[in-house]
């Protein structure tokens, strides 16, 4: 695991973790050996997003652990949600495998830091410990699997065809699916299929969310 420290000065007492996972035995197994940790104090273990929200005014965690496939496996919305309600939280996300769109989208909702679950408890600890200072913590593996993407040139990093990446150029400045289609003298139902294959390859969910992606990764910009 890849450790980013700052110089920020830790208090003595322990850190407050809130563990948030659908599974009640990975979640009692995973507080019952976080919590015989001497600085690390487990307050609250929840099942789902809502009773972590029922619980955090109350328990007031310095970070939360939590599970990607918390719930519909929206962990992006689930950490804003929860640094909303508490802006202080760090969020630590535990995910099944090194998938670059779902690490960068966790990291761009507020995340702190991405193991996992392969991982060491001694990591996990390592890593409260971290972000509670004002750190971040990724898995090693994470940190090859985004240099290896950000230095893979963009137009091989995720395979999109010009002609997709024109369309989601049009699109993001703000023309209809018709339009595009008259545009480049396309069929709505061409058009529509060049934007499906682009959501695919980005690893989106949506027409919006590629066209944030693509945007954010550098591949297209608005011009409007």
């Amino acid at each position: 695991m890849a450790l980013i420290e700052d110089h920020t000065t830790t208090s003595r007492a322990s850190a407050a973790v809130l563990i948030i996972d659908g599974h009640a035995m990975v979640a009692e197994g995973l507080a019952t050996a976080l919590d015989a940790i001497d600085d690390i104090a487990v307050v609250g273990i929840a099942r789902t997003l809502d009773e972590a929200m029922a619980d955090i005014a109350d328990t007031c965690p310095d970070v939360i652990v939590l599970d990607a496939r918390l719930g519909d496996g929206d962990a992006a919305e689930s950490i804003r949600a929860l640094r909303l309600a508490l802006p202080s939280v760090h969020v630590i996300v535990l995910g099944a495998s090194a998938d670059y769109q779902a690490v960068m989208l966790a990291l761009e909702a507020g995340a702190s830091g991405y193991l996992l679950k392969g991982q060491r408890l001694s990591e996990l600890a390592d890593a409260v410990r971290t972000v509670r200072a004002g750190g971040r913590a990724l898995a090693a593996e994470l940190v090859n699997t985004l240099v290896d993407r950000l230095s893979a040139p963009l137009s091989r990093r995720f395979h999109l065809t010009a002609r997709e990446l024109e369309i989601l150029g049009r699109l993001a400045d703000g023309a209809s699916t018709a339009a595009v289609s008259e545009q480049l003298g396309l069929s709505v139902n061409t058009v529509r299929n060049h934007v499906q294959s682009a959501i695919r390859r980005l690893g989106a969910h949506s027409k919006l969310e590629a066209i944030s992606i693509a945007r954010r990764e550098g591949l297209i910009t608005a011009t409007t």
